[in-house]
């Protein structure tokens, strides 16, 4: 029995179950699998994180490179999605694993990732205050179950710099005390290799952290001067050695628009200081959009921990101001956009704000825990002072902070939790103060003391997650789908062995080629090469900063990308445009009757043309429009006529005169989505400004409304397809194909009759890392639309071939190598010295 007692006691093993088991507990109650039917899965990682591991699983399964895969959206470089989103170690297993059990592989790292958060921050607060005492667990806890895990707790990748944080801040402390480097060294390289995106923010706070060690801890100016050398030459060799993967993915980012840094110009404050710190309320909605919203919740003992540790008698000045210092520049980098700027790796998040906040909850809890630590130290009436300042701070969040979320019921909860720590301090605080006087029975009354609040603390950090955090989805219709896109890309193979794409007209995701194993024209990821999304937009289709995708495309953009076939979730009626394939459940897959090649050879005139017509400011209707009239003559789209339609404030009425498919041009995007309403029947259709709006087909004297949201003026340009065009204008594209004959990991081969000398148009994205060879010979390549590969081909019949080679890998091996040998060297010529 005292094994099993001494066992419990064990701080790094209580910090680490009490938040795994919590989670799992959360698990069983929410029906999440394999409690139940339902997924963790939630935002991006249902969108790209388990299409992106899966991928990965299948190449370490089939031994592929990781340098370049032709199933995330058009093509792209794959090391930089693996840097970003799946460096962490633990996915090299990953290929072990059945891709049935995928999200659980990726789901249960996260729940041991979130208990290490707890064991991490417990071996900190043990080795700085030199104790093993079990009130470190109650900060533990919370540094686990914070307002940031809760929020962005699906978000694994991020996970491995939360629970290294603790391990990096430790070794930065003894760099700066006592000279020690290893610990510092090895676990920010560890950060950085698993999410160099965190560890940005993680390094701007360890400088800021560092400046805050070198003036409170009262060391001599020699001191200072080599803890300065220490801490530049030991961050610079964590980073170096990381370079394998920085490297090239310094490289690989060149493609995005994250590399374009457009500092602000104008100077804007979110919020105030005391709607920040009402963040810090329990059960209050964690904030996930464009808001800037930090989430700090780490338990509401903070309210009256941190203002006591401001009141302590015995803490130093110095280490005080300096704390006091630090969090208002993580307070202002919360509150201001061009810290919030700085502070996102120049640039602002796309929704997911304050992504440096788990660093701000880590000083707060290492403060709490100081003012915990040292009670005993303090005198009772600055004790009573601070705990007072705190019910006066949370007391005026409830009386003057109104944002949203911020709810009486939200601030009832906050004030229970404080008032049970409160009492339960003043029924064991005599307890507590008497301890010294050597009384046994009064020793185990305190730590019984200890372990009623570490039982609160547990209670509410585990409510607060319940309560905020963990949204479900159905697992079955997410593996169904992917499955049935396997199955019918199988049987459209078994058909047709070329080279060609897939898309989907419904999509479950923009990943769904990479979760499916199909190449396809659609992609979200913060990787995604920004010039093609440029062009995607000037085509009428979708795209921003972190994706592009196909919808709002039309037969004539769709065959400029290779798509061949396409995915439904019902049937298409438009026979002239699609003809049926196959189906599995309620997948449909059909062959668009109007598709090209992957590539097609035009002259430098028309290239040039073609190119120019791009370069307007209309939509992608005028813009296809332009194509085609300078392909054939013919414009491809023609408006309906005012007999056809008629606008009645929020509802436009169509009846239709020509059978032909209609796509709409939304003029203003309306607050909800559009109901098309069609014999009886009503659809709803995403309307947006910036793609296409898709409406179908529709025979002659057929009639429909489109409405927008109620009180809403409807803003829409009707136009008719007219497929004759369509395929003259194909027939010119398609007159001198590229017919691909292979297409495998990074190399992409076929051959070209050209007519006369001219330029390859490929549907491949221009990246850096294309080698492209003519008849054996290297050939320079040009883009097109700043965008596609064109490649300059003279008369005749060609083998064209493109290798695609990761830059900077080698000078990111050799870094990484010379930075780890003098790590060594300096490791073996301290330790032959001492």
């Amino acid at each position: 029995m005292k094994a099993v007692i001494k066992k419990l006691n064990n701080i790094y093993l209580l910090s680490f179950c009490i938040p795994f088991f919590g989670l799992l507990g959360i698990f069983i109650f929410r029906g999440i699998f394999p409690f139940g039917s339902k997924s963790f899965m939630f935002s991006d990682m249902y969108h790209q994180y388990v299409p992106f591991l899966t991928e990965f699983a299948r190449k370490l399964r089939e031994g592929e490179s990781l340098g370049y895969s032709w199933y995330v959206g058009l093509g792209s470089d794959f090391t930089s999605v693996y840097a970003y989103y799946l460096a962490s170690p633990v996915y090299w297993l990953a290929g072990l694993c059945p891709q049935s059990l995928l999200i659980e592989y990726m789901t249960f790292f996260c729940v041991i990732k979130i208990g290490l958060c707890g064991a991490a921050f417990a071996f900190y607060a043990s080795r700085r205050f030199q104790t093993k005492d079990i009130q470190i667990v109650w900060f533990s806890v919370f540094y686990a179950l914070s307002g940031f895990v809760a929020a962005y707790n699906w978000n694994h990748m991020w996970l491995d710099c939360l629970w290294l944080a603790p391990f990096v801040i430790l070794g930065l402390e003894e760099l700066v005390k006592n000279g020690r480097y290893k610990m510092y060294c090895i676990s920010l390289c560890a950060s950085i290799f698993t999410n160099y995106y965190l560890s940005i923010m993680l390094c701007i706070f360890l400088v800021l952290y560092f400046i805050m060690l070198l003036f409170t801890n009262g060391l001599s100016f020699g001191k200072k001067v080599r803890a300065v050398f220490r801490f530049g030459i030991f961050s610079l060799l964590a980073g170096g050695m990381a370079g394998v993967l920085l490297i090239p993915v310094m490289h690989a980012m060149h493609v995005t628009e994250f590399h374009n840094i457009s500092f602000p110009k104008k100077f804007t404050v979110y919020f105030n200081i005391l709607e920040v710190l009402a963040r810090h309320v329990a059960m209050l909605p964690t904030e996930r959009g464009l808001d800037h919203w930090p989430n700090i919740y780490c338990g509401v003992l903070a309210f009256v921990l941190v203002p006591v540790y401001f009141f302590h008698k015995k803490i130093s000045w110095k280490q005080k101001i300096g704390h006091f210092l630090l969090l208002a520049v993580l307070l202002f980098g919360f509150s201001v956009n061009m810290a919030d700027f700085v502070w996102h790796g120049f640039n602002y998040p796309d929704s997911l704000p304050a992504r440096q906040s788990f660093l701000y909850i880590f000083v707060i809890l290492t403060m709490c825990y100081e003012a915990v630590h040292r009670n005993g130290e303090n005198r009772d009436s600055r004790r009573m002072a601070g705990a007072f300042c705190g019910v006066l701070l949370l007391a005026a969040c409830g009386l003057f902070v109104t944002t949203d979320g911020l709810t009486v019921e939200v601030m009832t909860c906050t004030w229970i939790f404080l008032a049970g720590y409160l009492l339960l301090y003043v029924i064991f605080g005599i307890c507590l103060k008497k301890r010294l006087q050597g009384k046994e029975s009064l020793k185990k009354l305190a730590r019984c003391g200890k372990w009623a609040v570490l039982v609160l603390a547990a209670a509410e950090a585990i409510v607060n997650m319940e309560d905020t955090s963990l949204r479900v989805v159905e697992r079955e219709a997410y593996l169904e789908r992917a499955a049935e896109y396997r199955e019918l890309t199988a049987a459209v193979a078994a058909q047709d062995n070329g080279v060609y794409r897939f898309e989907s007209a419904d999509q479950m995701t923009k990943n769904d080629g990479t979760l499916s194993r199909y190449p396809s024209a659609s992609v979200f990821s913060s990787t995604v090469n920004g010039s093609v999304k440029n062009y995607y937009k000037a085509l009428g289709m979708g795209g921003n900063k972190v994706s592009y995708y196909s919808r709002g495309a039309t037969p004539f953009t769709s065959a400029l990308l290779g798509i061949k076939y396409t995915f439904s979730e019902g049937e298409l009626t438009d026979a002239s445009l699609y003809e049926f394939v196959d189906r599995s459940g309620d997948t449909y897959v059909y062959r668009n009757r109007y598709a090209l090649t992957l590539g097609f050879v035009l002259s430098r005139e028309l290239t040039e043309e073609l190119e120019a017509a791009g370069e307007h400011t209309g939509n992608g209707i005028v813009l296809q429009n332009t194509m085609a009239k300078r392909l054939c003559g013919e414009v491809l789209f023609s408006g309906i006529s005012g007999r056809e339609a008629e606008t009645d404030g929020s509802c436009i009425r169509v009846t239709v005169e020509t059978d032909g498919h209609l796509y709409g041009v939304v003029l203003k995007k309306p607050e909800e989505d559009f109901v098309l309403t069609r014999g009886g029947e009503t659809t709803e259709l995403k309307g947006s400004d910036e793609c296409l709006l898709d409406l179908g087909y529709f025979s002659a004297g057929e009639q429909f409304t489109l409405e927008a949201g109620e009180d809403e003026s409807i803003s829409i340009r009707i136009y008719r397809l007219d497929t004759e065009v369509l395929a003259e204008a194909l027939a010119v594209l398609g007159e001198q194909p590229f017919d691909a004959d292979t297409r495998i990991e990074n190399e992409l081969t076929g051959t070209v009759s050209a007519k006369e000398d001219g330029l390859l148009i490929l549907s491949v994205p221009a990246e850096p890392g294309w080698s492209v060879y003519v008849d054996g010979v290297e050939t320079a390549y040009e883009k097109f639309a700043d965008a596609m590969i064109a490649v300059p081909v003279t008369q005749g019949q060609h083998t064209v071939r493109l290798h695609y080679t990761v830059q900077g890998v080698w000078q990111g091996v050799l870094l990484s190598l010379a930075c780890l040998l003098l790590f060594i060297q300096i490791v073996a010529k301290d330790r032959k010295r001492r």
